[in-house]
C-alpha cells in the first residue's frame, strides 16, 4: 500500500504576531493569514487529493477549508492533529518560558511529554492509513511544533541537527502555510520534502515557464542603405511589409497571450501585421527600443563604425548615445 500526504500549516494567527505559546489554545487568523491560506490553496489547487483531514483548531480548520474549496472531498476533523500541548502555559509570551525546564515534558504543566505526543501522533497517522485506499493523496492540515517534532517521530530526523541548519540558513522550522511533502509505503512513511514555504513549493514542483518569441522588424528604407538606425526611424520597404505578412502566416497559430512592442513605428507597423491573427494584449513599450546610436544615427554604417568595433562593443557613450 502506499500514500502520499501533504502536510500543511495553519496561516499566521494574532498569537502568532504576539509571540505567544499556541498549542491547544486558539487564537484568529490574521488578515495575512487569510491571504496565506487562499495563496497555499491556490499553489495546491491541481493535486489530485482524496482525502483531507485537519486539527480540530479553528485556525487549522480555517486554512483547511480555504484549500478544500477546490477540492470535492470531504474535510474531516480529528483532535489527533491537534498541536503539542503546553497546558496552563498556553497563551503565555514565549520569553516568559524560556527558562522553562520542560521543553520536553509539559506534564507538569497539565500539558503533553514528548512520548505522549509520540503516541498521539503514530496512532493519527495509523488511523488515517487505514481508512484510506491504495494510491490516495492525503492532506494533512496542522500545526507547527506538530510539523517539526513528527521530521523524528515519523522519520528519524535529528531535531538538533535540523534547528541548527535552518538557522544557519536563515529559514524558518515551519513557516506558517509552509508544508511538508512524505509518503508511506508498506508500513513506513519516507520524507519527500522537508519543510518550504509556499513559494518555494512552486518554484521546486510548479516552476513557471513562459515560451518568448523575439522578432526584428520588417525591413526598411535605412537598413537598405546600411545606415545607423536606432531611436531614429525610416518606414518599412515592401519588402519589410511582405516580411512582416510571411511572419505573420507562420506565427498564426502560436496562442500568444501578450505582444510588446517597440514604439519604433517601423516595430509597429510590424506588429500590427502579426497581431492580425492574434487579437489579443499589446503593449507598446520605450524599454525595448533599439540601441541609441547617438550623433551616429542615421550615418552609413562605413561612415560611422568602419571597423565595426563599436557594434561589436556596443559602446556609444562618447558619442550621445
Amino acid at each position: 500500500m502506499e500514500l502520499k500526504f501533504y502536510f500543511v500549516r495553519h496561516g499566521k494567527t494574532l498569537f502568532n504576531l504576539k509571540g505567544r505559546m499556541q498549542g491547544w489554545c486558539d487564537s484568529p487568523l490574521l488578515d495575512e493569514g487569510i491571504q496565506q491560506a487562499e495563496n497555499v490553496a491556490s499553489a495546491l489547487r491541481n493535486v489530485p487529493f482524496n482525502r483531507a483531514y485537519c486539527s480540530t483548531s479553528e485556525r487549522a480548520w480555517d486554512t483547511a477549508k480555504e484549500i478544500c474549496k477546490y477540492h470535492d472531498i470531504p474535510l474531516i476533523l480529528t483532535k489527533g492533529l491537534k498541536e503539542f500541548s503546553f497546558g496552563a502555559l498556553d497563551g503565555a509570551r514565549k520569553e516568559e518560558v524560556l527558562d522553562s525546564p520542560f521543553f520536553d515534558d509539559w506534564s507538569s504543566e497539565g500539558g503533553e511529554t514528548n512520548t505522549g505526543f509520540a503516541q498521539r501522533v503514530r496512532a493519527t497517522m495509523q488511523a488515517i492509513v487505514e481508512e484510506s485506499s491504495d494510491g490516495d493523496t492525503i492532506l494533512l492540515v496542522s500545526h507547527g511544533a506538530y510539523a517539526v517534532r513528527i521530521l523524528e517521530i515519523l522519520f528519524g530526523m535529528n531535531l538538533d541537527d535540523y534547528v541548527e541548519r535552518c538557522k544557519a540558513q536563515d529559514r524558518w522550522l515551519m513557516p506558517n502555510t509552509g508544508m511538508l511533502i512524505f509518503h508511506y509505503k508498506d508500513g513506513k512513511f519516507f520524507l519527500d520534502q522537508e519543510p518550504i514555504n509556499v513559494n518555494e513549493y512552486r518554484q521546486i514542483y510548479h516552476p513557471k515557464t513562459i515560451d518568448m518569441y523575439l522578432m526584428r522588424h520588417g525591413e526598411t528604407r535605412f537598413n537598405v542603405q546600411e545606415r545607423m538606425q536606432g531611436r531614429c526611424d525610416s518606414p518599412l520597404t515592401e519588402n519589410g511589409i511582405q516580411e512582416a505578412q510571411k511572419a505573420a502566416e507562420k506565427l498564426k497559430d502560436i496562442p500568444f497571450s501578450t505582444i510588446y512592442v517597440s514604439t519604433a513605428e517601423r516595430a509597429r507597423d510590424t506588429a500590427e501585421i502579426i497581431a492580425q491573427y492574434h487579437p489579443g494584449n499589446i503593449i507598446y513599450t520605450k524599454k525595448i527600443c533599439e540601441v541609441n546610436y547617438g550623433d551616429l544615427e542615421g550615418m552609413t554604417f562605413k561612415e560611422a563604425d568602419p571597423s565595426g568595433k563599436r557594434f561589436m562593443d556596443t559602446h556609444y557613450g562618447d558619442v550621445g548615445g
